[in-house]
């Protein structure tokens, strides 16, 4: 309706007249003579709503068209002077196109624009079609580049007066090979292309080749096709009105024809293998034909022997098997289809007589066990009615990976249903019963004449507490620590349906809380209900736009996050409410408001309390406020929109614990982290830029403490960056600078690289100086590589791949570490070698020349051998799997100390007191009578890392006498090569040592080792518990019964396993513990035949035993022997050790000791004097002199816990120190048990000449 009004002042002056135009009484626009403006005027066209506003006036034009309904989108444009643009964004179903126009409507006429389709098919057109528009208004030109066909496709076509001529041109693109052009032009169609291309790279092994050629005119194009597949050939021409196919295989020939309506088909033995498809075989026949327009024909189906890689589903029965069929059209229409399995028969009968009727039949065994059998009838002209049945009998299912059992029938009489069934599955039962029409339940059998009622159906089903443990959903994971039983019921009716569902004790990692679930669906609207302890939703969703509130109270949030993380540490709780109103199929277009009225997060002692508030529409990001109180402060509020970006995030000296606890990534490192965080984001909406500061941070990670006092981030368009001091503790010690460089965009980080720089002390390994480590990410963000160098005595090299796969390389040279858990430590090492993982890894052969090292390798090649296997475990119910490590190559040893170190087995010097005014005095009883027992100590467990260390035959090589040991007992250098296997937790070592000289003393008496015979074996079969075998002879002979003789003595050790009991206080005993022990067995012989072996020379024995014992073989005088020696340890005790410790308080001395022979009666006296003091706690210096001046000066250093002494000595005369001869030793100690041990040692240069001498001293307590 148009209304109008105003003053004429005459017929031909309309200037003042104006008017104004309304639809449906709402005011839509305004007109005069200079100007229009429209403002939501509406028209239906194409099932859409087109709505117009704009203004015209003198100046020029600008309007907007929208349109929702089919077509759905926006046209906006403008007219200025005499040029026309405009953008538009137009959608019709799941098709799109946007782009925008411009032309001039005079001079030129220029014209302009572009498009880009979106929704093709994309086996047609891969992406998005990308077109552009120019020329004249006259003479447009359409172009465009393609992916047609996975072929590269260039389009040009001229609309002039309606399209002129248009031609496609084809290349080689991503997945076809093309080339060729088709056209139209003048009128006619014409061009041939050729295609090559492999169909599916999984299924068609070689590529079908294709040619196709066009001719005729639009009105009636023709075709021309051949095609070919291995030794399939398809090959013909046509048109739309009629046309002929031949197909050739190696053992067929058949034809496929239309003309008109008809289709004709005469293949009758197609061999479906001839086509190569994986998991496809059988013959297919198909002869015949059918009039499609006038509904008469006949068609024969045969298939014989087919295989398909396809299971019906829920069954997992094999689709395989044989088929007959005919289909006749006609005036006596009739279908005959008998298909035959191996688990059972299908038959269909049916003949058309003014409607299909006829019969089903159905025999099954399911392959899990179970039977389906059923016949169903269809009778009736006028009214058609069912009779029959379908049953099920203990059919086993797998229904989503969860096993079913499906008891069941259903009853057809007339156009009724009756339904009964009971499914059982995770130890719950779902009961159904339902009745009904059948043409409401299943409304496509209308089509044979069954008739809607005015009753419907109903379905009702009841679950009886099913256990959500025993139920596994393909698609629909179900959280791994949500336990509990559900019950519900459930109606299903033409109208309208209803559920109920719920849980008196829903657990949640742990947390009990009831829940309940309630629906309605009816029309195309659901309406949903339901509660979680104190805590409650609703929502609904009607005509696509979804409506929900959210009522929290004192909600667990880390239950329902430990739901899915297993349970936490920390704990969440919250109190408010949140809203959404938004439509499903634009869900980041909707609004959502949410407000915690009281938020508190905890986790050990610590913990935050606060509140916020969080605004969210349509895109837009507003955070009034976040406030937390209690360890430190949080406090968060901002805008992230396109209108202002202004985002800050303080965290006050705040505990980060209970935050990073909640984090299941996190949470198995335990960890631990306290400082100032400040968070700011600037910059635009479409780029943003962030700023982040730290202040003292300090924590801990997987029992690695960490502290930072100061890191700072940016991020700057796409550049991430991040410095600052970043220091780390626990086995090892680091402190340094960390730098950071990264991409940061949508798909994640990109170009990372990440240096550190410092230095750093691993536990039993040494300082490491010069530290540099460098983790890059490489091509494919997934790749990150490792570079690192450092000083440690020489040099040590690491390189290569830690994700995905961890492969590591190594080089060290001249290096002095500690490798405590092998019981090795070296003076100079230079090792090459492998370490990698090998959980979910293939491991590969990998030439260690080929790592990034120049260096020559000390092995060409380290062969790894494939492992995948992974350790597994269970603690707490949980399956835990472990990684496995893999650690190959070789080192050169030039200087080795074997055995770990504890505390000494005697003391190698005076000890400083461990209490002030404490006794330096030395008991002459064993340690178990002077000292309290130690409590025992359990056992730990090897640590999960070392028990998935493998070894691959690493080498240990020694050089010539690179093995020392030095000790009372034996001194001497040996050499040898050791391969090392087993793993971290019960490494193995296998080969042994010989000497290449060295010393067995016993009191006075030296003897020297027979390389020949002497040696220390290793038998992986014992771990790295070694046999030892010495054997030596005396350097000075001894007097035994008149005779001069050689003393000749050969020691045995043998690492055995005793099992010892622990009584307990019930008079029981606890379970036996296997422990291994060092057995030494000694034996003495002498060159003139004597061996203590022999059970007929105990007497001569005897005697050799007193004289090594006593000093003399008088076993008459043993009593007096036993006597003096007792007297000589009581005056040296009593009398000068407590002269000794006199004289070295009053000069402030830690030793001050006094050695003579006066007890001995010897007319020519001595004396010598020992002066020894400690520099440290840990470095001991010692004087000691005789009457004639002659004296020896000993330096000794040891460590705090016992572990390693090292000692220098020298012969002194009156001090000269230009007569100095020094000597160098160093000590291990093997601990067995709590009380016994065995030490090894080497001494070099002894005093006077420049032998090496071994030494193995042992100490066994019972």
């Amino acid at each position: 309706r148009v209304t109008g009004g105003g003053r004429l002042e005459n017929w031909s002056d309309f200037s003042k007249l104006n008017l104004a135009l309304e639809q449906k009484g709402q005011s839509v626009g305004q007109a005069n003579l200079n100007s229009v403006t429209l403002e939501g005027l509406q028209a239906s066209a194409l099932s859409s709503t087109l709505t117009l506003s704009g203004n015209y006036g003198p100046k020029g034009a600008d309007f907007e068209l929208s349109s929702t309904g089919q077509f759905s989108g926006r046209v906006a444009g403008n007219l200025k002077g005499e040029v026309v643009s405009a953008e538009y964004s137009l959608g019709y179903g799941s098709y799109s196109a946007k782009g925008k126009v411009q032309t001039q409507l005079g001079g030129a006429r220029a014209l302009s624009g572009t498009a880009q389709v979106s929704g093709l098919p994309a086996d047609v057109v891969a992406g998005p079609a990308d077109f552009t528009l120019s020329g004249t208004l006259d003479q447009p030109t359409l172009r465009s580049s393609l992916n047609l066909l996975g072929a590269a496709a260039k389009l040009e076509a001229r609309l002039d007066a309606g399209l002129s001529s248009a031609s496609l041109e084809f290349a080689d693109g991503p997945q076809t090979k093309a080339q060729g052009t088709l056209f139209w032009k003048a009128d006619k169609l014409g061009g041939e292309i050729t295609l090559e291309r492999k169909l599916n790279a999984g299924e068609l092994s070689d590529p079908v080749k294709a040619t196709l050629g066009l001719s005729g005119t639009l009105e009636n194009p023709q075709a021309k096709l051949s095609a070919q597949y291995r030794d399939v050939a398809l090959s013909g021409n046509g048109s739309l009105e009629s046309g002929n196919l031949q197909v050739r295989t190696r053992t067929e020939n058949g034809t496929l024809s239309w003309k008109g309506s008809t289709v004709t088909s005469d293949v009758r033995d197609f061999d479906l293998s001839s086509l190569n498809l994986p998991g496809y075989s059988g013959v297919l026949g198909l002869v015949g034909g059918l009039d499609l327009g006038g509904r008469t024909g006949k068609l024969d189906l045969k298939l014989e022997n087919l295989k398909t890689p396809f299971t019906i589903p829920y069954l997992d029965l094999e689709l395989a098997g044989s088929a007959n069929g005919t289909l006749e059209l006609g005036q006596n229409s009739s279908l005959d289809l008998k298909v035959q399995t191996a688990a059972g028969t299908l038959e269909l009968n049916a003949q058309d007589r003014q409607g299909w009727r006829g019969q089903a039949k159905v025999d099954l065994k399911a392959p899990k066990g179970g039977q389906i059998q059923g016949s169903v009838l269809l009778e009736g002209l006028e009214k058609p009615a069912l009779s029959g049945s379908i049953v099920a009998q203990q059919v086993q299912l797998d229904l989503a990976d969860t096993p079913l059992t499906v008891n069941g029938q259903v009853l057809f009489l007339g156009q009724d249903f009756t339904l009964t069934g009971l499914l059982e599955a995770g130890g719950g039962k779902l009961r159904l019963e339902g009745d009904g029409a059948v043409a409401d339940a299943l409304p496509a059998l209308r089509s044979v004449g069954l008739t809607q009622s005015d009753n419907g159906y109903q379905v009702r089903a009841a679950l009886e507490s099913v256990n959500l443990k025993n139920i596994r959903l393909r698609g629909l994971k179900l959280p791994d620590y949500l336990e509990g039983r559900v019950s519900g019921n459930a109606t299903f009716a033409e109208s309208v349906s209803t559920f109920t569902l719920r849980s008196e004790a829903l657990t949640l990692a742990g947390e009990e809380l009831p829940a309940r679930l309630e629906g309605t669906f009816s029309g195309g609207n659901l309406r949903l209900r339901g509660g979680f302890g104190d805590s409650s939703a609703s929502g609904s969703v009607t005509d696509g736009l979804l409506n929900a509130r959210l009522e929290l109270v004192r909600t667990p949030l880390h239950a329902f996050i430990g739901a899915f993380s297993g349970p936490l540490p920390g704990k969440s709780y919250a109190t408010g409410a949140a809203r959404y109103r938004g439509r499903l199929d634009d869900l980041l277009g909707g609004q959502l408001e949410a407000v915690a009225e009281n938020l508190s997060v905890e986790g050990g002692s610590q913990s935050l309390r606060g509140y916020g508030q969080l605004e969210y529409v349509r895109g837009v990001l507003k955070i009034p406020n976040i406030v937390l109180d209690g360890a430190g402060s949080v406090r968060v509020r901002g805008e992230y929109s396109p209108q202002k970006v202004d985002f800050t995030a303080d965290f006050i000296n705040t505990s980060f614990t209970p935050l990073l606890r909640l984090v299941p990534a996190l949470r198995t490192l335990e960890p631990s982290l306290k400082g100032t965080v400040k968070v700011k984001i600037g910059g635009t909406f479409e780029q943003p830029s962030a700023q982040v500061t730290s202040q003292n941070l300090e924590g801990s990670f997987a029992g690695i403490a960490v502290q930072s006092a100061g890191l700072g981030g940016s991020l700057t368009g796409n550049l991430l960056e991040l410095a600052g001091t970043l220091n780390a503790s626990s086995v090892f010690t680091a402190t340094g600078q960390v730098n950071a460089r990264a991409n940061l965009s949508v798909r994640g980080l990109a170009n990372t690289v990440i240096t550190w720089t410092g230095k750093g002390k691993v536990d039993n390994f040494g300082p490491l100086e010069a530290v540099k480590a460098t983790l890059t990410q490489n091509t494919g963000a997934e790749r990150w590589t490792l570079q690192a160098a450092a000083r440690q005595g020489g040099t040590i090299s690491i390189g290569g791949e830690v994700a995905p796969r961890l492969i590591l390389n190594f080089v060290a040279q001249g290096i002095n570490p500690v490798i405590s858990p092998l019981f090795i430590k070296s003076s100079t090492l230079n090792a090459r070698g492998k370490f990698e993982r090998l959980t979910g890894v293939e491991a590969v052969n990998t030439p260690l020349s080929s790592a990034v090292f120049t260096d020559p390798p000390l092995n060409s090649e380290t062969s790894v051998s494939p492992d995948k296997t992974a350790l597994e475990g269970t603690g707490n119910g949980l399956s835990v799997r472990q990684d496995r490590y893999r650690l190959s190559g070789g080192a050169d040893f030039s200087s080795l100390l074997f055995g770990a170190v504890t505390t000494a087995a005697t003391p190698a010097g005076p000890q400083a007191p461990t209490t002030p005014g404490g006794s330096n005095f030395v008991s002459p009883l064993p340690d178990e009578l002077t000292t309290f027992p130690q409590a025992k100590t359990a056992v730990k467990r090897a640590p999960s890392f070392l028990e998935g260390l493998e070894f691959d035959s690493f080498d240990l090589n020694s050089s010539r006498g690179g093995v020392k040991v030095d000790e009372n007992l034996a001194r001497g250098e040996f050499t040898g090569r050791l391969t090392l296997s087993g793993t971290g937790a019960t490494p193995r070592l296998a080969g042994k040592l010989t000497p290449v000289r060295g010393s067995v003393f016993l009191r006075e008496n030296e003897f020297l080792l027979e390389n020949d015979t002497t040696q220390i074996t290793f038998d992986p079969s014992e771990g790295f518990y070694p046999r030892i075998l010495l054997n030596a002879r005396g350097l000075n002979k001894v007097r035994l019964r008149n005779r001069d003789v050689t003393l000749k003595v050969q020691v045995t050790g043998d690492f055995i396993t005793v099992k010892t009991v622990t009584p307990l206080g019930d008079g029981t005993v606890g379970e036996a513990k296997e422990e291994k022990k060092l057995q030494l067995d000694t034996t003495l012989s002498t060159d003139t035949g004597i061996s203590c072996s022999s059970s007929d020379l105990a007497a001569e024995c005897g005697e050799l035993y007193a004289l090594l014992a006593t000093g003399s073989s008088d076993l008459t005088n043993l009593t007096g022997n036993i006597t003096q020696s007792a007297l000589k340890t009581a005056v040296n005790v009593l009398i000068i050790g407590e002269l000794e410790r006199g004289i070295a308080r009053a000069l402030n001395l830690s030793v001050f000791r006094i050695r003579t022979n006066a007890l001995d009666f010897d007319p020519d006296f001595k004396a010598n004097f020992t002066v020894g003091t400690y520099l440290t706690k840990e470095f001991y210096v010692q004087y000691q002199v005789d009457l004639q001046g002659n004296g020896l000066l000993d330096a000794q250093y040891t460590t705090a816990d016992g572990r390693f002494t090292f000692t220098v000595n020298t012969p002194l005369q009156w001090l000269d120190l230009s007569k100095a001869k020094p000597t160098f030793g160093l000590s291990y100690n093997l601990p067995l048990d709590s009380r016994s041990s065995i030490e090894f040692g080497v001494k070099t240069g002894a005093v006077g000449g420049n032998e090496l001498k071994l030494l193995l001293n042992y100490r066994l307590s019972f």
